[in-house]
């Protein structure tokens, strides 16, 4: 994957959802899922992100007056103002996945809990519950007996609901029945196995089913709790101090070092998540899931690469940083301890590479290590199993594979100047410096590959008989399966400055920093969750509204992976005094100069004094104090350098 000229901002969407988010965005309300987080940013914008296999993070656009929302394993339930729910993602109804749903008419709701089973649940108004979901669970709805309540929470076959006088009722299938007398109880917390009750003297109650790592084991003597949050197999105490302990499962309770000033918790599966006074988020466990990555926060990269179900970057300073998007990417998503002066990277099905900038090749997951004594390496490419290096001789070497002839380079290739290989299958192209290509293994397209010319760019599918290269002219020619119509290229594309393929969709970056895709929006593996499920959509061959300014591309089976500058503007401008003071957020690793003109017609900027200033991911203030001194208009521009 080239690498850019200017570090930037890491936007992911189809299997992985990561959206844009402009700089210094503060968040007023978060939620955990088991890998993905939903959150509500201050201007009312709800953004969701991390695993979104079988669509678990595919908010729609445009939602509004969303005002609290509950997550389960694959479907978000968002609770609106005037008292109607939305929900999004998919929920196994029976033997099939389905589209997340709420019952026609349902209205006057001030509560929702996602279920991570086969129901949701809803508190009326009028203090009583609505369950819908499979029928099975359908018995759930309306209980003999449970009303007036004030909140609810639902567990894998079992809901919890807070009364108004203080005490809990729980019902369902093997319901986990709360301690004999309790009462006083101001919140409640409930996920598969357990339930957690904050009472009014600021302590903490917790019973359940299963106790398998101490998730039930209140800490003796904690006070202070003004919130609560059940996990899998852990739980979480905020306290009016605004620090969090957490109990349970020993990987997640040690709590990020100085995390502080805290204003609310969530829980899921293996993931806890903490909303800071000042907006910002921090969430922690499966240390390795792209859910963990807060929007905005992974803004200093300048390569990126995608594998079956992961991603690798390339940050600005030299290292490597790597996320799972799906567990089965776990293993390509741990990066060596150690790497610097790293000038590429790239991912395969299940195992990562990084191109140090002395010519040596790392290799690490799944994947073979590279040859001993390998050196001069300028460009490195992964496959489903096999890896390629290209040397700076124009020769290739190649190790691992399935032997299925990933790693038989055509004899006497030399002249290389670019490789691809399919992240998910066997194929490999090489572009030499006539601007003609060679693949392989042997495939039925072996004369239109070997026919073509001009060549500029190039990309490989799925399969080694799939394939998409960009002429010097900016014509694009794929081949291969065109079930989603994959080799129907889009007319009237622009320049075209890169070309990435998934298993059944294209990706194109144009020279205005736009964005073309077409072919499959659906998930591919939704029918092997569950066979005879209908197709489930990702949306990986729909660019996101409005996106631009991209500078890098990735793609992978049904993934896609993005780089986008991230412009500087200014965010405020306000007097101390006479004196004016310039804000702007100023992104980590850049350099701004903060300019100002007395007269934007005769376009003359100078450098303000003291408006250098070097980014930290933090909000900056420059004071222009000679503007008292000067009479007249002042204009003000910021631009980065890197």
């Amino acid at each position: 994957m080239a690498r850019a000229a200017i570090a930037g901002q890491l936007v992911t969407w189809g299997y992985a959802r990561m959206p844009y988010i402009e700089p210094g965005t503060t968040f007023t309300n978060i939620a955990a899922g088991d890998r993905n987080t939903v959150a509500l940013t201050s201007r009312g914008q709800v953004v969701d992100w991390g695993e979104n296999f079988i669509a678990a993070a595919s908010a729609p656009d445009g939602l509004s007056n969303i005002v609290a929302f509950s997550t389960a394993e694959s479907h978000v339930l968002g609770l609106r103002s005037d008292g109607t729910v939305v929900a999004w993602g998919t929920i196994a109804i029976g033997n099939s996945w389905q589209p997340a749903s709420v019952p026609p008419g349902l209205s006057n709701i001030i509560g929702v809990a996602a279920s991570q089973q086969q129901f949701d649940v809803a508190l009326k108004s009028d203090g009583r519950p609505v369950v819908w979901g499979y029928p099975f669970f359908v018995d759930l709805n309306d209980p003999a007996g449970v009303s007036n309540l004030t909140a609810i929470a639902a567990g894998y076959y079992s809901c919890t609901g807070l009364k108004n006088d203080g005490t809990v009722v729980c019902w369902g299938w093997e319901p986990a029945l709360p301690p004999v007398g309790l009462s006083n109880v101001v919140a409640i917390s409930e996920t598969k196995y357990h339930v957690l009750a904050l009472k009014s003297d600021g302590t903490v109650a917790a019973w359940g089913l299963l106790d398998a790592n101490g998730e039930l084991d209140v800490p003796a003597g904690l006070s202070n709790v003004v919130g609560v949050a059940a996990g899998g197999s852990h739980s979480m105490a905020l306290r009016n101090d605004g620090t969090v302990l957490v109990w349970g499962n020993s990987s997640l309770t040690n709590v990020p070092p100085g995390l502080s000033n805290v204003v609310a918790v969530s829980a899921r599966e293996n993931r806890c998540v903490a909303l800071q006074r000042n907006g910002t988020i921090v969430a922690w466990g499966d240390s390795l899931a792209e859910g963990n990555v807060i929007p905005g926060t992974a803004n200093d990269l300048v390569a990126v690469a995608s594998g079956a179900y992961h991603n690798v970057a390339l940050k600005s300073d030299g290292t490597v940083v790597s996320w799972f998007c799906i567990n089965d990417g776990a293993g390509g998503a741990a990066v060596p301890a150690g790497l610097s002066n790293i000038v590429a990277v790239a991912a395969g099905e299940q195992h990562s590479m990084a191109l140090r900038s002395d010519g040596v090749v790392f290799d690490w997951g799944s994947g073979a290590p590279p040859p001993a004594g390998l050196t001069n390496v300028i460009a490195i490419a992964a496959g489903k199993a096999h890896s390629l290096a290209l040397q700076n001789d124009g020769t290739l070497v190649a190790w691992g594979g399935s032997g299925l002839g990933e790693t038989n380079i055509p004899p006497g290739l030399t002249n290389v100047v670019a490789i691809s290989a399919a992240t998910s299958s066997f194929g490999s192209l090489a572009l030499r410096s006539d601007g003609t290509v060679i693949g392989w293994p042997s495939t039925p397209f072996d004369s239109l590959i070997t026919g073509l010319s001009n060549v500029s760019a190039l990309a490989v599918g799925a399969g080694a008989d799939k394939g998409l290269v960009v002429l010097s002219n900016s014509t694009v020619v794929a081949w291969g399966d065109n079930t989603y119509g994959q080799t129907n290229v889009p007319p009237g594309l622009g320049p075209v400055l890169a070309a990435a393929m998934g298993d059944d969709h294209n990706l194109l970056l144009l020279s205005d920093g736009t964005l073309a895709a077409w072919g499959s929006n659906d998930d591919p593996t939704a029918g092997f969750a569950i066979p005879g499920s209908p197709p489930v959509y990702l949306g990986q061959a729909t660019v996101p509204a409005g996106l631009r300014n991209v500078i890098a591309i990735a793609a992978s089976r049904a993934m896609n992976a993005v780089i986008v500058n991230v412009a500087p503007r200014i965010t405020s401008l306000t007097l101390s005094g006479a004196t004016p003071v310039i804000g702007f957020y100023a992104v980590g690793g850049r350099n701004y100069s903060l300019e100002y003109s007395s007269d934007l017609g005769s376009g003359n900027w100078l450098p303000l004094p003291g408006g250098i200033v070097l980014g930290n991911n933090q909000q900056a203030t420059v004071v222009d104090s000679d503007a008292t001194t000067h009479a007249g208009a002042r204009f003000y521009r910021i631009r980065a350098r890197q």
